[in-house]
């Protein structure tokens, strides 16, 4: 299975040899899929019409690698925090439990960055490890 993993973050692991100016305290991470997500919100570039390259979100590059490289490349970064981030596609939720379980035996707090989500969902997330998940409203339409 792969992962997206943002650039700055790959560096930090140690994926991606490269110099920071900065190092991140969070290690962001991104659902994999080899297509566009189903939403099309107009301002990201995984979205459904967009025309930017799929190895990009906002402006940042997030390469993929197979999960269980970064997993066993996570504790070299030092993070504090994970946060996941997901596009829509056919089975997502089962890859975010897929990917939730592997970092789990990491012991570092998780943000999940995802659609809506029922209840029983939102219990199975806690038991992973979950203690924030985050829902983008950043525009709106009727």
């Amino acid at each position: 299975m792969l992962v997206r993993v943002s650039y700055g973050t790959a560096i930090t692991m140690g994926l991606i040899k490269a110099k920071l100016m900065a190092r991140p305290t969070t290690a962001y991470l991104m659902t994999y899929w080899s297509g566009k997500c189903s939403n099309d919100c107009a301002f990201c570039a995984q979205a459904r019409t967009s025309k930017a390259n799929l190895d990009r979100l906002s402006r940042v590059t997030w390469p993929a690698f197979e999960l269980e490289e970064v997993v066993k490349a996570l504790p070299n970064g030092r993070f504090g925090r994970i946060c996941l981030q997901t596009i829509n596609y056919p089975g997502m939720l089962d890859d975010v439990f897929v990917l939730l379980k592997a970092f789990k035996p990491l012991k570092l707090p998780i943000s999940v960055s995802i659609t809506p989500v029922d209840s029983e969902t939102l219990e199975r997330f806690r038991a992973l490890g979950v203690d924030y998940v985050g829902v983008g409203l950043d525009v709106a339409s009727e």
